[in-house]
C-alpha cells in the first residue's frame, strides 16, 4: 500500500497544475470532474481531510457559487494538497 500512496502523492503536483488551469480557463465542468477525482482518491488513500475539503468544493461548484467563493475554497484545497507529506512543489512547477 505504501507504493500506491507514494504514487498518488507523486501525481498530486500534476493534478494541481491541471486544476489550476481549469479554474483559470473557467472550465467549471472539467474542474468539477477533477475535484471529484481528488475527493474519491484522497479518501481511498487515507487523506480524509483532502476528501472533506474536495467534497465541499465539489458542492460549491455544483451550486454555481460566486467566483470568490469558488476561488477561496479552491485555494484551501490546493493549500491542503501541498501540505501532504512528500508533496514536491518542484514537480508542480515542472508541469506548469
Amino acid at each position: 500500500m505504501r507504493t500506491a500512496i507514494a504514487e498518488f502523492i507523486a501525481m498530486l503536483p500534476r493534478r494541481v497544475v491541471h486544476m489550476k488551469k481549469l479554474l483559470a480557463e473557467r472550465n467549471l465542468a472539467e474542474l468539477r470532474r477533477a475535484v471529484h477525482q481528488i475527493k474519491g482518491a484522497g479518501g481511498g488513500y487515507g487523506f480524509d481531510e483532502v476528501t472533506r475539503v474536495a467534497a465541499q468544493l465539489s458542492c460549491t461548484l455544483k451550486q454555481d457559487a460566486p467566483p470568490e467563493t469558488v476561488a477561496r475554497e479552491f485555494d484551501s484545497l490546493i493549500g491542503l494538497i501541498r501540505s501532504v507529506e512528500g508533496y514536491q512543489l518542484s514537480r508542480e512547477l515542472s508541469h506548469a
